[in-house]
């Protein structure tokens, strides 16, 4: 996470830090201390039995659900649609045609709108 960081090397495109978005600086400690008692919290649901709770919360907050979006794998760009992901951590992207692919971690890359065909 990028917190105060004001410049990034070239060829970093979509490199931003807080400080930029947000347009102040931060106290890491503070911050490190707000993460660790929201990762604890939610930890706290899970040990608690609220799977379902922590897992819905997850797929509300989830990067690009449901959004058509490019995507590439193995060389190939398509179109498609996150609509979940399994227990075991697994991608799973609708494509065109209606077909639910599985995609597992480095298997797939999200495509933004600087990149080409």
């Amino acid at each position: 996470m990028n917190v105060n960081q004001e410049s990034f090397p070239e060829g970093a495109s979509n490199a931003t830090s807080m400080k930029q978005i947000l347009h102040e600086g931060y106290n890491l400690n503070t911050l490190l201390s707000e993460i660790c008692s929201h990762i604890e919290a939610w930890y706290l649901k899970l040990k608690a039995g609220k799977t379902e709770l922590v897992r819905n919360a997850y797929l509300k907050r989830l990067y690009w659900v449901n959004e058509k979006k490019r995507f590439k794998t193995q060389g190939t760009i398509f179109e498609g649609v996150i609509k979940s992901v399994r227990d075991n951590g697994i991608l799973v992207v609708q494509n065109n045609i209606g077909a639910e692919l599985e995609f597992s971690l480095k298997e797939i890359e999200f495509l933004n709108k600087t990149d080409t065909l």
